[in-house]
């Protein structure tokens, strides 16, 4: 007996009539399918056309069932923070990609091996190409955690360009509302140091002459 395995994929389809949507979208098409494998990426599937127009309408993903971070019932982990540095690392230094939408709602969880899985590249820069102020993965990452663990979406609703890192790393405390396996001092010693240590290092050097640029 033969039994068919069937697959599920999330379809993202491109704009119509809107040029700067459409712009990136092809724009994210192209970088997306360019990115090598990654644990912590979901999985670019295939290009999607319409055979009628001859034109491409969009892409295919993995599906992923697990939902987002933005579900405040979902415990968040220590080892979720650790998957997310060494993502923004990988993009960062390695391949000259910024993300430049780190935030809850395009982060999510595989339930099978509870690993965490970004998607929703329409706003990533390669190289200097489309990189904007105030959207680096850095501070994007700093503002997602401080919202995971507190619940407090303020700083969602200022723009990028006037965001300073500093506005919720020099909180004092941050009130948890969200289920942590540690402590809230053991999250954010851990990113402090993380920032440090890319901040030290020449990090916008090394990002533009990221050994691993895509092309």
């Amino acid at each position: 007996m033969n039994r068919r395995i069937l697959k599920r994929f999330a379809f993202k389809f491109n704009p119509i009539g809107k040029s700067r949507r459409l712009q990136m979208a092809w724009d994210e098409l192209q970088l997306y399918k360019s990115l090598p494998p990654y644990p912590y990426i979901v999985p670019f599937d295939r290009v999607v056309l319409d055979d009628s127009e001859s034109r491409v309408i969009g892409f295919t993903t993995k599906y992923v069932t697990g939902g987002t971070l933005d579900n405040p019932k979902r415990p968040f982990r220590f080892e979720y923070l650790q998957q997310l540095t060494r993502l923004i690392d990988f993009l960062n230094l390695d391949l000259g990609v910024m993300h430049q939408d780190i935030a809850p709602r395009n982060v999510l969880v595989d339930p099978q091996t509870q690993r965490l899985l970004l998607f929703d590249f329409d706003w990533a820069a390669n190289g200097e190409k489309g990189l904007r102020e105030g959207r680096d993965d850095v501070s994007g990452l700093m503002f997602t955690l401080y919202e995971l663990i507190t619940g407090d979406t303020q700083f969602t609703l200022i723009p990028h360009w006037d965001r300073n890192i500093d506005m919720v790393q020099d909180i004092s405390e941050w009130i948890c509302k969200r289920e942590l396996d540690s402590d809230v001092l053991t999250f954010r010693s851990f990113l402090n140091e993380w920032v440090a240590t890319r901040r030290v290092r020449n990090g916008m050097e090394r990002y533009l002459n990221a050994p691993s640029r895509l092309t």
